[in-house]
């Protein structure tokens, strides 16, 4: 399936990518620590062997790759912030100037008092 050619929904999709990649390592990081912890407890407690140095780095990579993902995610977002349509962004700038008056109109109403 080809890319979307509307670059705002080409920039959501990139976006849902980045979040999916960020889950999957973050699910991979923490089943791989929990494995590592698993086996320290073992050695800890039977004296079998402890985790190795090529264990550790492998959480070390995951961890530099869910921070890369990470990072790709923010440009994501952004680029999904960027490309919204100007009709969509002007109906975004009214809804939040409404939502600012009712706001107001609280704060007024709550000086009102018996």
């Amino acid at each position: 399936m080809p890319p979307p050619k509307n670059p705002h929904e080409r920039a959501k999709n990139i976006r849902f990518y980045w979040a999916k990649r960020v889950e999957y390592l973050v699910s991979e990081f923490d089943e791989t620590k929990h494995r590592l912890r698993v086996l320290a407890k073992a050695a800890a407690r039977d004296g079998c062997n402890p985790p190795g140095a090529a264990q550790i780095k492998e959480l070390e990579t995951l961890q530099a790759a869910i921070a890369d993902a990470r990072e790709q995610l923010q440009k994501a977002e952004k680029a999904v912030q960027d490309t919204v349509p100007g009709v969509q962004r002007q109906r975004a700038a009214e809804k939040q100037a409404r939502q600012q008056a009712g706001r107001e109109a609280i704060e007024m109403l709550d000086k009102f008092t018996v």
